[in-house]
């Protein structure tokens, strides 16, 4: 699978032997990676059941806001449970607050951005997970398949 956080170094405040500090590195890529595939799967999950719920009753519900795409927040939660793994992890090699806390939030912001963005571009890509009456066509691309072209 390799390493993903090989950039992540030795901390400067403690020695740790450099196979403990290797597996640390690779538990924490299985971590992350882990906690990114629950959190997006979970998003689209609830997105699709969120969207299918949506009906238009009224002209004017077509242009309200469409709150489905609030479950994109919901990757703040599998960041937290990476920094929570990631902490139970480290803490047995180290002992010092600061480089637990500080390796817990770069988990943390890792997952949560890519969780996050995964999730928003499977969105975007996957036509079926949002209903068609939401999503949005241009008329040249319903119409005839092609932009018209207008010769003056």
């Amino acid at each position: 699978m390799g390493n993903f956080f090989e950039w992540l170094n030795n901390p400067d405040t403690v020695t740790i032997d450099y196979r403990t500090w290797e597996r640390f590195q690779i538990n924490l890529s299985l971590i992350v990676v882990g906690a990114v595939a629950a959190t997006v799967m979970a998003i689209l999950v609830c997105y699709a059941i969120h969207a299918r719920r949506l009906k238009i009753l009224a002209p004017g519900d077509i242009f309200r806001r469409y709150t489905p795409l609030r479950w994109l927040f919901l990757a703040i939660a599998g960041g937290i449970m990476a920094a929570i793994l990631c902490a139970v992890q480290l803490s047995a090699i180290v002992s010092g607050l600061s480089t637990l806390a500080a390796i817990s939030i770069e988990a943390f912001f890792l997952t949560s951005m890519v969780a996050a963005l995964a999730a928003y571009a499977l969105l975007v890509i996957v036509g079926p997970l949002t209903p068609a009456r939401f999503r949005y066509r241009p008329a040249w691309y319903l119409h005839s398949g092609r932009p018209e072209t207008r010769q003056s």
